[in-house]
């Protein structure tokens, strides 16, 4: 369900203030578009085309109100949604030029190679991502691969529902058990870059995460944090348990 869409002077429209009778433009496609809703459907922009292909009209209500809120707490001026970078071929979910930050919300399951492809082309191009996982699709009972693989880079999580209602997390995994979680992570404050034994390679964290906590001394991570994961590594972890269990037998 499409919430966004452009009027004729290129400005942002939220579906419930725009005009039934007048056209908009799609933010990500620019195909035009329409109002509709009602009593027992919520106001959102449709394609008078089909246009299956267009990635925003795929997105969901949870992932559009997530943006928004996203964008609404930054400064005004700074933050833009489903912002072109031509030169990479990406649109990012929201974008702040100031600290050069895109934050990539996630709703649906994505696996861990597009989410490389996506940090690596930002990269190329000075920016950084900060992941935003949903609740929906991850943060279960044990750290799935693709959480586990995102540790050495910036990401959250957020649990809001279809009204926007919700907040941003922080969680650390601590191995069989139940994973530490700290709430209210203010994602419109970033901190500078810094190396206190963990999360050494983040350019950047928030107000609230347990970076700031453990710079404050109030938290101590746990040691399967401490430890860099990457996709060598676990690799490699892998192939001496298919030694010692399998060939060995």
């Amino acid at each position: 369900m499409q919430a966004l869409a452009l009027d004729p002077t290129g400005q942002v429209v939220h579906a419930h203030m725009a005009d039934k009778k007048k056209n908009y433009r799609c933010i990500a496609c620019q195909a035009i578009v329409r109002r509709r809703g009602g009593d027992w459907v919520r106001d959102h922009f449709y394609h008078l085309q089909d246009l299956s292909s267009c990635h925003l009209a795929q997105k969901s209500e949870t992932h559009l109100n997530l943006q928004i809120e996203l964008q609404n707490s930054l400064p005004a001026q700074e933050a833009f949604l489903e912002e072109r970078f031509t030169m990479i071929q990406r649109i990012a979910d929201v974008a702040w030029y100031r600290y050069k930050l895109v934050f990539e919300i996630q709703v649906s399951p994505l696996s861990f190679e597009e989410m490389v492809g996506r940090i690596d082309d930002y990269k190329k191009i000075g920016w950084q991502v900060v992941w935003i996982l949903h609740t929906r699709s991850f943060f279960g009972k044990r750290a799935s691969r693709e959480e586990l693989l995102l540790l050495p880079h910036p990401h959250y999580f957020a649990n809001h529902d279809a009204q926007g209602k919700g907040e941003f997390f922080d969680v650390m995994w601590n191995g069989p058990y139940p994973p530490q979680v700290t709430s209210e992570v203010e994602l419109w404050h970033p901190l500078p870059k810094t190396k206190i034994g963990f999360r050494d390679r983040w350019p950047y964290y928030f107000k609230g995460d347990f970076i700031d906590k453990a710079m404050q001394g109030t938290f101590s991570p746990p040691k399967i944090e401490q430890q860099r994961l990457s996709i060598r590594k676990l690799l490699w972890s892998a192939h001496h348990y298919l030694l010692e269990n399998v060939f060995d037998q």
